[in-house]
């Protein structure tokens, strides 16, 4: 991803307008003192802060009641493009007084097509469509009035779904349940969320096996080449100038939420069957999708050692769901052909979550495991469900061939990192414009070894 001409990291300028209910605006771009725009692949909507350094009385004169909305025009540098956004005003928090005739507040704000969801009920009907082609007609119909886009990754299965006083967001929520990727039919887990780019509706497989969009090194490039292998290469907008560990390995998490063992059952209540399917994480680890392979599906190994280890023989006892459902399939039955998509379309085109989704509940759970924030000079085209390379120095004092080899704080030798979440933090008094990211380490290149005479 080439930077600008004339690209300095962390520069920025912008414009705030804030319109009241009556359509009456107020640029109060000179009273913004700072801007957060936060982007998360587990949340369905983009969310913003404005920190206001107020001493016009504001409050009082436009007035702000809850009803206004936000209206901002973002340049990152001096060659790009303007970034245009818009947002809903919910809150206005964090009120102080700075000093004599000025107050501070944080103006909260989200996505405006949040706020119409909530006034809207999506009681559409569908038969026999595939979930991606539901969700694009739930967006057009109720969530495109903006502009917006909604990118759907292809479904393969079929399904028959109701509105049943469904705000539109939440029956699109709904569907990501039911989604089985064309592309990943075996664990598929569909995600519903927003960019500034726009709305995505697709499977953390397909996130998983896209190619890295950027490269970051935590590394100062004019260092001694004892330090830095690369300088010669790193960009001044590639340096990480902070990073924090969120999580390591989380053993009990990975217990409860269905990443080491898990057991989804399944019963039809009408033909009394009932079924279990189990994921071992080291015995099954295979069957899905890894951050660190190169190759499609799989290619990464477990972030526990395959042999030797508590985790190996798992029995599906620490996680268990129970999901009602009917067997209705090409292999199961159909009552001698008497259900059909006229006589009952609920079940002619029934859920086949039963076929991948404990799969799926652990490849989700992964995604929380090795979880590190870096903080880069401000990038916009970053976004939430992007893969990055993170490059980050062993933290050992060898200064061996071996040990200056970037990555090597996990001991791997791959630099790719899931970004979960994204916050574009903005500055009025500098300019300065920053990115930070969350990025998640799923799987591992290499294979996590147990010790020596274990």
């Amino acid at each position: 991803m080439a930077a600008p001409q004339n690209y300095r990291p962390g520069a920025s300028e912008y414009e705030v307008i804030l319109f009241n209910h009556k359509d009456e605006y107020s640029d109060i771009s000179r009273i913004v003192a700072e801007i957060n725009i936060y982007e998360d692949i587990f949340s369905n909507v983009v969310k913003a802060d404005f920190l206001i350094d107020d001493s016009q009385g504001l409050t009082e004169s436009l007035p702000i009641v809850g009803d206004e909305y936000i209206e901002m025009a973002i340049r990152a540098s001096v060659d790009a493009e303007k970034i245009r956004l818009k947002f809903r005003v919910y809150k206005l928090d964090k009120r102080l007084i700075a000093k004599e005739r000025q107050h501070q507040y944080v103006l909260r704000a989200v996505s405006e097509e949040l706020i119409d969801n909530l006034l809207t009920i999506a009681d559409n009907y569908y038969v026999g469509k595939k979930p991606n082609e539901m969700a694009q007609a739930i967006f057009d119909e109720y969530l495109s009035a903006g502009g917006k886009t909604l990118d759907a990754e292809p479904c393969v299965n079929l399904f028959t779904a109701t509105g049943a006083r469904h705000h539109p967001i939440e029956f699109i929520n709904l569907l990501t349940t039911e989604a089985q990727s064309e592309e990943f039919p075996d664990s598929s887990f569909y995600l519903f969320w927003e960019t500034q780019k726009g709305f995505n509706f697709k499977s953390i497989n397909k996130l998983l096996n896209e190619s890295p969009v950027e490269s970051y090194y935590l590394a100062d490039p004019t260092a001694g080449e004892e330090i830095s292998q690369d300088k010669a290469s790193i960009k001044k907008y590639q340096i990480i100038t902070a990073m924090s560990f969120d999580r390591s390995f989380d053993i009990m998490k990975g217990l409860t939420g269905g990443m080491l063992d898990t057991t989804v059952a399944y019963i039809d209540p009408i033909m009394k069957k009932y079924e279990e399917f189990t994921f071992s994480y080291i015995k099954d680890f295979d069957k899905l999708d890894s951050i660190a392979g190169t190759d499609g599906k799989g290619g990464g190994n477990p972030i526990l050692p395959k042999e030797i280890g508590k985790y190996i023989e798992t029995n599906g006892t620490s996680h268990m769901r129970l999901i009602s459902t009917d067997f209705n399939d090409e292999d199961t039955q159909t009552l001698d052909g008497r259900i059909t998509e006229a006589t009952d379309p609920h079940k002619f085109h029934s859920s086949k979550r039963w076929k991948y989704y404990h799969n799926g509940v652990a490849l989700l759970q992964s995604l929380h495991q090795y979880t590190i924030n870096i903080t880069v000079p401000g990038n916009s085209d970053i976004k939430a469900g992007d893969l990055i390379n993170i490059f980050i120095p062993e933290n050992s004092p060898l200064m061996t061939d071996d040990a200056i080899k970037y990555i090597k704080l996990f001991g791997q030798i791959s630099p790719k990192f899931l970004v979960t979440a994204v916050m574009h933090n903005y500055k009025q008094t500098t300019g300065d414009y920053y990115t930070t990211i969350q990025g998640v380490k799923q799987s591992f290149a290499i294979e996590a070894k147990a010790p020596e005479g274990a």
